[in-house]
């Protein structure tokens, strides 16, 4: 139905009623179908729900470092070149020194680099749950521990 737009673009629910009025293929939904739709919606509800925005992983990550003692260094950017959201990073208490001091590279040119590779691998958001990009998760998750 968005196909020809913007990956990750935002629309007015005025905007979302009209196209799915002018959408043959959404007029004559079969029920299993209507139930996808649901089911994703429902799912997409939820995530919201939950209120995971930067600026809570930033406070959540805050008090984990104030109450363990852990580094944590977070790098974000978007993965398509239609993405609007803004390069950003955080570190907790001196993690950046660690960037600059042990491995002479700045936050900045870190996340940089990190946004022309991510826009580079050319996935967008519907190949990021796909089965074999998992299994590559899985993996890499267990050779990083020495399984």
């Amino acid at each position: 139905m968005t196909s020809d737009h913007p990956c990750s673009q935002n629309f007015q629910l005025k905007e979302l009623q009209e196209m799915v009025t002018n959408d043959l293929d959404m007029q004559n939904l079969d029920e299993e179908m209507k139930q996808k739709y649901l089911s994703e919606l429902k799912e997409s509800c939820g995530c919201k729900a939950m209120g995971a925005t930067l600026k809570n992983i930033y406070e959540e990550l805050q008090a984990l470092a104030y109450h363990t003692g852990i580094y944590t260094c977070l790098f974000v950017t978007h993965g398509h070149v239609y993405d609007t959201h803004a390069m950003t990073w955080f570190g907790t208490d001196n993690i950046v020194d660690f960037w600059e001091d042990q491995m002479n590279l700045s936050p900045d040119y870190i996340i940089k680099q990190l946004e022309l590779w991510a826009c580079n691998e050319e996935k967008n958001i519907d190949a990021h749950g796909s089965l074999e990009n998992m299994q590559k998760q899985v993996k890499n998750g267990l050779d990083s521990v020495g399984y």
